[in-house]
């Protein structure tokens, strides 16, 4: 018989996961939805379909056989795990996708194990709309037999990859989450300060032609970039950035400016 599952979480990536598992997860029975405000999970039934709403964590436990949570902040997932331990859970697998640390999920896995349930870890990588587009990486952790039942959900359903670390420790996925966002941010902004300068580039740049010329230094690339950065300016608006000079380029060769123009 196949496994029965629950869904805790209706944000804006619960949103999107449980469209995908109920489009795609080819369930006999309907996906289980539970959230703090019953309300959120019920406007989630009626917009998914083959769901049902349930009104508390103990019916969760009682109906699924697996039981997928992915909520807002460390101290709800803990708050939840520990209502969720004093129910008989033995047998459950409980799937973890919130953002905790990696002490956490280690202590959140003891936890379930020592009450006779699973436990894997499985952060995602990937924001609201690729959640809805069924696009996520998950980063499932724990072992290898419990990943091995959420798998079937996995690639296919709402993920277009995943980062396999079955028979590791769960605080391993939560830890390279963690890593990953740091890298995120930090490439946002490497990318945000330059593109900042780059939109005072315009302004400047009668200056810098001015320096280079003075010492008799041709700065044809500059002067060319400058130019496409106009037009760009001059199509797009203040919203145009550094960025831009690709559809300027584009616009010469007779292209639309944005080539998600194209279909």
């Amino acid at each position: 018989m196949a496994p029965r599952l629950a869904f805790i979480g209706m944000g804006l990536m619960g949103q999107g996961i449980t469209k995908n598992l109920v489009e795609k997860g080819e369930f006999e029975k309907p996906l289980i939805l539970y959230n703090r405000t019953r309300s959120r999970a019920e406007e989630q039934s009626a917009r998914i379909g083959h769901s049902i709403v349930s009104s508390s964590l103990s019916e969760v436990v009682s109906k699924a056989d697996i039981i997928w949570s992915c909520i807002q902040n460390e101290e709800a997932v803990t708050e939840m795990f520990k209502s969720l331990s004093s129910f008989d859970i033995r047998g459950k697998l409980f799937v973890e996708s919130s953002t905790i640390p990696a002490e956490t999920a280690d202590s959140l896995s003891k936890q379930i194990l020592d009450a006779g349930a699973e436990f894997v870890s499985m952060p995602v990588f990937g924001e609201p709309s690729l959640a809805y587009a069924g696009n996520l990486v998950c980063v499932p952790a724990g072992p290898r037999e419990s990943v091995a039942r959420i798998k079937p959900y996995l690639v296919g359903v709402v993920a277009k990859a995943i980062i396999d670390l079955s028979g590791e420790s769960p605080g391993k996925a939560a830890l390279l989450k963690m890593i990953g966002n740091v890298l995120i941010v930090s490439t946002m902004e490497t990318v945000a300060e330059p593109m900042v300068e780059t939109s005072k580039a315009i302004d400047l740049s009668s200056k810098v032609l001015e320096l280079a010329a003075s010492v008799g230094v041709p700065l044809k690339g500059y002067e060319v970039g400058i130019e496409h950065m106009v037009a760009a300016r001059d199509y797009a608006g203040p919203k145009a950035d550094i960025l831009s000079i690709y559809g300027a380029v584009r616009m010469e060769s007779n292209l639309k400016f944005q080539n998600s123009d194209e279909k």
